[in-house]
Order: structure tokens, then C-alpha cells, then sequence
């Protein structure tokens, strides 16, 4: 009988942290934030694209001995590694590929603008208006690459441990992967007064460039930034890569 008991009780239990799960969940961040997953696949598809285009260009040109056209395609694929520079001769179907990316992503953005104003959801609204604002903003080519290249960081807090890794990738965005527990963060970056603005859905943070190193002040929740108190202090070292 006891054990009859208990299990209704677990039972109940289960039932109403389901429940709970249920309500918390929203399907417009995840429908937004899947998007923002497909966006990176997509992106990496189109610089696989370009790596392949330029390795083509240049085999040809050693096979029939063009120093002049190897010269140019190593310019070329330097400024595109470095800058995001895509050469005039670019194939259509590559460009393509990023640009229809990049309108998809907005395009979701804008959905969920519309899904959250509906469910008068104003301020998840606004947040995604915001984000949508940042991200075509740092879609372009973007003046923060030269003072932050992109690549593979590392953040360590002022105690010395490894707080996270963060992927910054030339089309303005990054991943933010936690050292703790390996959860993984997308968001976008945006150049403000000097600083690097690296926003997520839940959290910002902030790098800034001091003598010779890289400070990072990191917020959560994503709201209490700037006003609030800062939950993380340290420095940003960037791999070699």
C-alpha cells in the first residue's frame, strides 16, 4: 500500500514539473534560435565553397605555370580570409549561398518579431528587433575584425580558471562554449565605442583592448547589462589560428 502511494506521489510530481516545462517553454525562441544554428551551417558550407573555388584557382594556375594569376588568387583569398572581401570573380552560385543565408536569418528575425508582438510578448519583441539591428549590421563588411580577428578565444576570470571558449566568426557572429558544463551560446558581435559587444539571447559580453591585452566583462542575464552587476571579470586570449 505504501508503495502504491509513492508512486502516485512521483507520478503527480512528474506530472506537474512536465506541466511546468510546458508552460515554460517558448516556441518562438526556439523556432529562432534553430534558425540561427541553420545560419551557421550555411555559413560554413559557403566558406568550405570559397576555400574550395580558390584551391582550384590556384592548382590551375601552377599547372600552366601563371605566376601573375597564383599571385592574384593568394591576394584575393588573404582578403577574403581576413576581411571577408569576396574578388569580382566570385561564382554566382557561391555568393549566393551567404546571401540567401543572410536573408533567411533576417527573415526568421522579423518573424519573431511579428509571432512575440502578437502573444503581446512587446519586450521579447523589441529584444529580437534589436538583435535583427546588430546582426545585419555586423553582416557587413564589419570594422571590428581588425581590431578583434576572428578565430578561437579563450576567457579566463581573474582566479585564473578557464571560463569559456568563444568561436568569432568574420560574418559576425560566435559561439560561446562554457568550460563548466560544455552548454553552448549563439549570438552576434557589434563594435561600440572600441569595445566588442558579443550579445546572446542570454547574456553580453564585453571585450575591450587594454595595452596588450583583452579584458572581458560578462553579464547574465542578457537585461542586466550595462546597469547591472557583472557576474564574470578577466582576459580574452586569442588561439593561434
Amino acid at each position: 500500500m505504501t508503495r502504491s502511494v509513492v508512486v502516485m506521489v512521483c507520478l503527480v510530481g512528474a506530472a506537474s514539473v512536465a506541466a511546468g516545462d510546458e508552460k515554460d517553454k517558448d516556441p518562438v525562441k526556439e523556432k529562432l534560435f534553430a534558425a540561427k544554428v541553420a545560419y551557421d551551417m550555411e555559413m560554413t558550407q559557403f566558406r568550405k565553397m570559397m576555400g574550395d573555388w580558390f584551391d582550384k584557382r590556384e592548382d590551375t594556375a601552377r599547372k600552366t605555370g601563371d605566376k601573375k594569376a597564383l599571385d592574384l588568387s593568394k591576394t584575393e583569398r588573404k582578403a577574403f580570409d581576413e576581411d571577408g572581401v569576396l574578388p569580382k570573380t566570385t561564382p554566382a552560385t557561391v555568393v549566393q549561398k551567404s546571401v540567401q543565408a543572410k536573408k533567411t536569418l533576417e527573415g526568421a528575425y522579423a518573424l519573431a518579431v511579428k509571432e512575440y508582438t502578437k502573444v503581446k510578448k512587446d519586450d521579447q519583441a523589441a529584444a529580437a528587433e534589436k538583435e535583427l539591428e546588430s546582426f545585419r549590421k555586423s553582416t557587413d563588411l564589419a570594422p571590428w575584425i581588425a581590431r578583434f580577428p576572428p578565430g578561437t578565444y579563450t576567457e579566463t576570470n581573474d582566479s585564473g580558471t578557464k571560463a569559456a571558449t568563444v568561436e568569432l566568426r568574420r560574418d559576425g557572429t560566435f559561439t560561446r562554449t562554457r568550460s563548466s558544463n560544455g552548454k553552448q551560446y549563439a549570438g552576434t558581435v557589434t563594435l561600440e565605442g572600441g569595445k566588442l559587444i558579443l550579445r546572446s539571447e542570454s547574456f553580453v559580453d564585453v571585450w575591450t583592448i587594454g595595452g596588450t591585452e583583452i579584458k572581458v566583462e560578462f553579464w547574465w542575464p542578457a537585461n542586466s547589462y550595462p546597469n547591472g552587476k557583472t557576474d564574470m571579470k578577466g582576459t580574452v586570449a586569442r588561439s593561434k589560428n
